[in-house]
């Protein structure tokens, strides 16, 4: 294996694995009851992209610069929400009760 693979794998598995931890740590603030259905929707889909980017070296399918950048990038925008998310699931994702 060349060494610019093996970084590539290693930065695409750093990103996933805190993105999918990050994705995990919003589904806990999120309840059925309360959250609209979108937004726990779109939690798991990005859980499920970290998931899928961070493990497909293990199919035999390297990780491009590409698909390294972009994990990296997904990583940092579910980042940014920290302090909206940081006790519960922020206003905007509630439902509207009749």
């Amino acid at each position: 294996m060349e060494t610019d693979a093996a970084i590539l794998i290693v930065v695409n598995l750093m990103a996933s694995v805190m993105g999918g931890f990050g994705c995990l740590c919003r589904m806990t603030k999120m309840t059925a009851t309360d959250t609209k259905f979108p937004i726990r929707v779109q939690a798991c889909l990005w859980f499920v992209f970290f998931a899928t980017s961070g493990w497909s070296f293990m199919f035999g399918c390297p990780p491009h610069k590409v698909q390294a950048i972009l994990t990296a990038l997904a990583f940092c925008a579910t980042m940014i929400g920290i302090p909206a998310w940081y006790d519960r699931a922020p206003p905007y994702t509630h439902k509207e009760h009749a």
